[in-house]
């Protein structure tokens, strides 16, 4: 299976075309992982209230937002790829991963990824089931 991780709603449309491509080619089906990590949230709202630019009373509330804000754009995201997929005869399975790297990595594992592509966001992925970003 061709596994696709995303992070980045917002420039994902080259590396979606290439799993697809690469899904395709091989005739195999295609896991598309938007991946959303808790930590990089809170890291970005804590250096956002050390700049001074939020107060202490704002910083769980906007972490909160921020993430429901990712969990839905990871919806419009899963939809527009699955849909340019199957359009192109990709079987395609769609999933949120919320969590830790390494959790990430042990998802591809066991889904049984033969290649592994990523968005610059997500970076490279270290592991053996890992060979393309």
């Amino acid at each position: 299976m061709v596994c696709l991780v995303l992070a980045n709603p917002y420039d994902y449309v080259p590396v979606a075309e290439k799993a697809i491509s690469a899904a395709r080619a091989a005739e195999s089906s295609l896991l598309v992982v938007f991946y959303i990590s808790p930590t990089r949230l809170r890291r970005t709202v804590e250096e956002l209230g050390e700049k001074g630019w939020l107060g202490p009373g704002s910083l769980r509330q906007l972490e909160d937002s921020m993430l429901e804000g990712y969990r839905a754009l990871a919806e419009d995201v899963l939809k527009a790829v699955a849909e340019r997929a199957e359009a192109v005869g990709v079987g395609t399975q769609v999933r949120t991963y919320e969590g830790s790297r390494l959790g990430l990595l042990g998802l591809l594992e066991a889904e049984g990824c033969s290649k592994v592509l990523a968005d610059a966001y997500v970076g490279e992925l270290s592991h053996p089931a890992a060979q393309e970003g």
